[in-house]
């Protein structure tokens, strides 16, 4: 199948496939969604790396270098990166999901969401997946019209998978007997926020936490009888067991950057529930 992308770029070829570029693993599953095997999906940040201090090797530059489509997710580092590689792929076309979906939608979230507390994760959350599935497969229709009919309906198959999570997640939710989880590094505030549970992180704006509040913390774990300190993989879990033996707390993994993002969701989502 051959995709002609003359007037996007303003060039005049045919392309046997869409070169596409994201930040995180998670983003793949969403493009692979809408476009299948029309899009080749190559991730910017390895498994493994924290993507607040990743910088991109000659190996991502290359990649940038062929790439037609870069998605991101509003990370700091990603506008950096676009200039530092317009030189190299002039004709590369940026799309910051963060800011499209949250300006198109601020009744319910703001750029402060990301910009002041610095929360990308866009993807962990099930209302703005289907936002970011809508602007995705925009920009796919916008490129490739002929297969138009082909891309919405991958839209609607996601769509109606991601409702089916929904019901799901208010399900887990409701059998939650706290509504309060305790993490290292905030990631989960939309998914806190879609459902309505709070989420509270020892690290803040990348600061470790101050003893007043962590005084406030230790409160609050007694309070609410909270067992659980919730990490990442791509921290030390040397630092994270003396934290977490400090406070007397469990500590239990979530990786928001693994690539089946919808096992992952439902992962998340029971480690949150039954604390």
């Amino acid at each position: 199948m051959r995709v002609f992308l003359g007037m996007a770029f303003g060039i005049c070829v045919m392309l046997a496939e869409i070169n596409v570029v994201v930040s995180v693993a998670p983003q793949e599953y969403f493009i692979k969604a809408i476009a299948k095997d029309r899009a080749k999906v190559s991730i910017m940040v390895p498994q493994g790396i924290v993507p607040e201090t990743f910088e991109p090797s000659p190996k991502e530059a290359q990649i940038i270098q062929k790439a037609h489509l870069f998605f991101g997710v509003g990370m700091d580092y990603e506008e950096e990166w676009i200039k530092r590689f317009s030189t190299l792929n002039a004709s590369l076309r940026y799309i910051n999901l963060a800011d499209k979906i949250l300006s198109k939608n601020n009744e319910n979230y703001t750029k402060s969401d990301i910009h002041t507390h610095h929360d990308p994760h866009i993807w962990i959350s099930l209302n703005l997946a289907q936002m970011q599935a809508q602007e995705i497969c925009d920009v796919f229709i916008k490129l490739d019209s002929a297969y138009k009919d082909f891309y919405m309906q991958n839209l609607n198959d996601f769509l109606a998978q991601i409702a089916v999570m929904q019901t799901d997640f208010k399900q887990i939710f409701l059998e939650s007997h706290t509504k309060t989880f305790i993490v290292i590094h905030p990631g989960f505030g939309y998914l806190a926020k879609e459902f309505g549970l709070r989420e509270v992180a020892l690290e803040l704006d990348g600061k470790e936490t101050k003893t007043k509040r962590l005084d406030e913390i230790v409160r609050l774990i007694r309070k609410e009888n909270i067992k659980r300190l919730f990490s990442q993989p791509q921290f030390d879990p040397a630092t994270i067991n003396q934290i977490a033996s400090m406070l007397g707390l469990e500590v239990v993994i979530l990786d928001p950057l693994r690539a089946d993002w919808a096992d992952n969701m439902y992962e998340i989502a029971r480690k949150i529930a039954y604390q």
